[in-house]
Formats: structure tokens, sequence, C-alpha cells
């Protein structure tokens, strides 16, 4: 008997997975995906979650050591510039900055995480936030999750410019 793989999520599908209802959570639909997500332990999708919801809240509420909690030290954080392709890359010492720049005022706090994939140590997941959508990479190291990579784009432009430092998301 062969195995047979459920189909891929269709865009209608995905998107549904990314409706705001002003809640925080996981979202995914194990029986839906192609098998990595749903074999993944619960252990593991809760902490590779916890890492998404440090990663996006401790930039919110100014917390550099839980937002060094969640980076690996290489972090690789980039958005494309311009038409021409160029990047704007933020290092992970930017990112504790501007974590120590303080709250960040005016922003809502609702976000959400959706894990695309896991496999044995590596996860994609996507976090959906009032002035961001990042896709993140992540590695577990030892008995934790950190974020690798990260590409991101601004949401909305008016925050942009609010939030914007020289040193900070660009």
């Amino acid at each position: 008997m062969r195995k047979t793989t459920p189909p891929p999520l269709r865009p209608h599908e995905i998107a549904a997975l990314f409706r705001s209802n002003n809640e925080r959570r996981l979202a995914f639909e194990p029986r839906r995906t192609l098998g990595p997500v749903s074999v993944a332990r619960s252990i593991d999708l809760e902490a590779i979650q916890r890492a998404c919801a440090d990663y996006i809240e401790s930039w919110l509420d100014g917390d550099v050591e839980r937002m060094r909690r969640c980076l690996h030290p290489q972090l690789a954080k980039r958005r494309v510039k311009d038409a021409g392709g160029t990047l704007h890359e933020v290092p992970t010492e930017d990112m504790l900055a501007d974590a120590a720049s303080g709250p960040k005022q005016g922003v809502s706090r609702d976000h959400e995480i959706a894990i695309l994939d896991v496999a044995r140590d590596i996860a994609t997941a996507k976090v959906l936030s009032e002035p961001f959508v990042d896709y993140l990479h992540l590695a577990r190291l030892g008995d934790r999750w950190v974020i690798v990579n990260a590409i991101y784009e601004w949401r909305r432009e008016d925050l942009r410019q609010r939030l914007s430092r020289p040193s900070s998301r660009g």
C-alpha cells in the first residue's frame, strides 16, 4: 500500500491561518501539512513558538535580555530596501540596541505566530504583527531554539517612519 501525503494548503487556506482575531496563537493545521510539523514533538513546537513570541514581544517591550535569549549571536536579519534589490541588514547588536531603547509606544501588542515547517533541528515560522511581517529560520541549540535568519518587511509606512532609527530595523 502506497502512503499518500495530504495536498498542500491552498492560498485561501493559508490566508485563513493569518486572519486576525486579536489573540496570539500557534496557527497550524497538522493534518494538512506535508508532515514535519505534524510529527514534531510538542515540546519543540512550544519552544519554537516561545522563541518567536520572545522575538516580537521583547522588541515591543524593550526587553534586551529576552531578545538576547531568542537570537543567535550571528543572526542574519534583512529586508529588501529598494526595487534594485539592495538589502538592509540588521545585526544582532542593533536588534539589542533597539530593544534597549525601551517599549514601543503606540504599537499594538497583537501578533500571530505560525510555525510553517519543522525538521529535526531546524524550523521556519512567520510572525505577523502590526508593524512587520517576519519570516524566521530557527535552529535547535542544545535544549533551546534560537532565531538564526530573518527576512522582514514593514506593513505600515507610518510606523516605519516613526520607529526607524539609523541603527534599527530601518
